[in-house]
């Protein structure tokens, strides 16, 4: 059986390291992986089987694991275009935005994520940000430092499409309606 003074001395350091938690994490320092004692590589192990899963189709199973891993490492983009793509496949757009936005926040900053912002966009029926994106596309696609990269032709050969696509599905919505089309 435990003494009153262990019991004491168990809360006051419990307190002091809630006290030490809750400074580093105001001062911007706490490091949650470290926290609960995981590694970098540990994180990639779990980055891996989270991949695995969305490989395997079992997207809810991945979106869990990259959430997780979002919420242990919020400095990597990798865990948030991953979170993007498993909730896009799931057909939750909104969440996939939400991911591809935090990606873009921690440094991501390519042709191809825009790309995949635009078409979580587009499925929420979001046309202006739609358009934003795709043109965001079109811009990186030329700079330097992607211009020669497959990835970036491809995200612009695409983006170049969907906004054709748009372009005509606007101009289609602005048609007057004839007489013929009103009895149809």
């Amino acid at each position: 059986m435990k003494s009153s003074d262990d019991t004491k001395n168990l809360e006051e350091k419990k307190r002091e390291e809630m006290l030490r938690v809750a400074t580093a994490i105001l001062d911007g320092t706490f490091d949650i992986k470290g926290y609960y004692g995981l590694t970098d590589g540990g994180v990639e192990a779990i980055y891996v089987a989270g991949y695995e899963f969305f490989q395997h189709k079992k997207y809810e199973q991945a979106q869990q694991i990259f959430s997780l891993l979002c919420f242990l490492d919020n400095s990597t983009p990798k865990f948030y275009y991953a979170y993007g793509a498993a909730s896009f496949m799931l057909k939750q757009y909104f969440n996939a935005e939400i991911g591809y936005r935090a990606a873009m926040l921690t440094g991501d900053y390519t042709p191809k994520l825009f790309l995949r912002l635009a078409e979580a966009c587009l499925w929420q029926n979001k046309i202006k940000e739609t358009e934003d994106s795709l043109n965001e596309v079109m811009r990186l696609s030329q700079l330097d430092e992607f211009k020669d990269s497959d990835d970036a032709k491809h995200a612009a050969s695409r983006a170049s499409l969907i906004l054709e696509g748009l372009k005509r599905t606007k101009a289609k919505a602005e048609e007057p309606v004839t007489a013929n089309q009103e009895s149809k």
